[in-house]
């Protein structure tokens, strides 16, 4: 399975959209993942400065679904969100039920 499809499931999931969205959800997708790296979106000529050969680059779509456009800057945010966290264990607190508000 691609890392997009198990995004979109996963995405999918999370919203708890029905299976008609579902249905509208993949086929926009599909229909967007086309284009990914193509001339659609248009590109440019890479030139080596040393030897002059060329290669044909095709702009990204700069989805961030998309493992290829974003996929590093994603996983980037990620890792600096973590490293905002504090570290603290997790626990839970409960209260007396005599102080507890009626």
């Amino acid at each position: 399975m691609s890392p997009l499809r198990r995004r979109m499931i996963d995405d999918m999931q999370i919203r708890n959209l029905t299976p008609n969205t579902q249905r509208v959800y993949v086929a926009q997708v599909v229909r967007f993942a086309c284009h990914f790296r193509t001339a659609a979106l248009g590109g440019h000529v890479e030139r080596c400065c040393d030897c002059g050969h060329q290669r044909r680059a095709y702009n990204s779509c700069r989805n961030r679904n998309c493992p290829k456009c974003e996929g590093l800057a994603r996983a980037q945010w990620l890792q600096d969100r973590q490293a905002e966290l504090l570290d603290v264990p997790n626990t839970m607190w409960c209260s007396p039920c005599q102080t507890r508000s009626r």
